[in-house]
Order: structure tokens, then sequence, then C-alpha cells
């Protein structure tokens, strides 16, 4: 493996990287359209650019994480635990560049920082990937809902464009990296939502038929005793975006 690694894209400045464009295009009525381009407005200040390393097919690669910056030494860490370990990773490139999700995640796109709703527009919470959460490349680790369906849909073995995940990027290989996420850098990975006792019993992440499994996904803990997803962690302007009870949303 060679020790310079490749840049596989014409990386993008700050600016071009937080870009609100991609919002604007939305297919949204405004009434859900503009508090989602009031919160990037607003979290925009704490946001900036992570050069990461990273290996795919045994190719050192080097890409751009957009991360908050109270997630980004604690992100910077996992990236270099899972160059360390072995766990491979295609792409990590800014969500601007995809039209939204669903392709940056067709795509294998590692990424954290993006602005969106979690759920139905009209409950006016924020996704997590707002602040604190990062999907870890998705083509491999997908997300299945509780109907069956798959995020991105090419990972279902039905799918006509279907191919059997490449094993060095399949997070479960890796079941004592993942613990030690859990534990050192206060993280929950996405299948443990449905089972708290799953790193326990099985070593998460694994996948529960029957209930959300968001096998790419990591997020701060935002619970408990060591919940740390509060406005004492992640400051806000006017307070016009708070978190309460592990949501985020905006100030009515």
């Amino acid at each position: 493996m060679s020790s310079k690694p490749e840049k596989y894209y014409e990386f993008l400045t700050r600016e071009e990287a937080l870009s609100d464009a991609p919002l604007r295009t939305l297919d949204l009525p405004d009434k859900h359209k503009d508090p989602l381009l009031t919160a990037h407005r607003l979290i925009k200040p704490y946001v900036n650019i992570l050069a990461v390393k990273h290996v795919w097919q045994g190719q050192l690669r080097i890409g751009q994480l957009v991360v908050h910056d109270v997630m980004r030494n604690r992100f910077k860490h996992m990236f270099d635990e899972m160059l360390d370990t072995g766990c491979e990773i295609e792409k990590v490139m800014p969500a601007v560049l995809f039209k939204d999700d669903e392709e940056s995640m067709a795509a294998g796109n590692t990424m954290a920082w993006r602005i969106d709703y979690n759920g139905r527009p009209e409950r006016g919470v924020l996704s997590k990937h707002a602040l604190c959460a990062l999907d870890v490349s998705p083509g491999e680790n997908p997300q299945i809902d509780a109907d069956g369906t798959y995020h991105p849909a090419r990972a279902n073995p039905t799918h006509p464009d279907y191919r059997a995940p490449y094993e060095p990027a399949v997070l479960a290989n890796y079941p004592e990296m993942l613990r030690r996420f859990s534990s050192q850098y206060n993280v929950e990975h996405g299948s443990f939502w449905n089972n708290p006792n799953i790193e326990q019993e099985t070593g998460y992440p694994d996948y529960y038929p029957g209930a959300p499994n968001d096998l790419h996904h990591w997020e701060l803990r935002d619970s408990g005793k060591n919940g740390e997803l509060c406005m004492e962690n992640f400051p806000m302007p006017d307070g016009l975006v708070y978190v309460h009870a592990g949501k985020i949303m905006l100030a009515a």
C-alpha cells in the first residue's frame, strides 16, 4: 500500500462544502424549507472540514469530513482507529456533493454534517447530523427499516444492482473496535436503540428483524448519566436552535 494518500475527487473549500444550495432546491414547501435554512445559518459557524485518511481495496486515500467542531477530535480518533484496525471506507466526501442523503448512501459515501429532518418535516425535529452523527460506509452497512426497506436500495439482496458487501468495510466484522467506540467516545450505534443489551449479547452491530436498524450510523449518546447532547456542549446563538430530550429543534 502506498504511503501517499490518493485524492479521488477535487477538494472543496469550506464555503463550498458548507453551501446551503442543496437545501434551497429541496422539494418542500417554504414552511418546512425555511427552518432548515435557518438551522444551517445558525450552526454553520461551528462547522469545519477535517481531512481524514482511509483505505479502500488496499489503496490509501484522503477525504474531507465536514464536522461540527465539538465532534471533530472524537471523529478524528474514530477514523484513526478504523485505519489502524483495517476497517476500510470507500469515500469520505461532503454531503453538498450529492443531491440528497439517498444519493450519498447509494454512492457508499461516509459523512457527518448535514442539515435535514429526522422523519416527517411537520414534526420539526432535525437530524442528529446537524450536530453529532456519523454515517460510515452505508453501502456495506445499510439502514433497514421495520418494513424491510433498505437504504441504500442497492443493499437489498433482491435489488437488480445488488452486490455482496465488501467484507473489510462491514462494521460487524470489528466488534471489539465498535465496543471501544461506544465506551471510549460515548457514541451509540444505530442497532443499539432497539435492544439495549445488544452489546453484551452479540458485540453489536447486529440486525433485528421487525425493528429499525441503522447499521452505518453513529451518534453522540444523548440520554442517561453519560448524555452529552445538551446546550452546554453545543452552544447556539440566541438559543434559536436548542436541544430538548435528545431532540434538536428550532425554537418556536
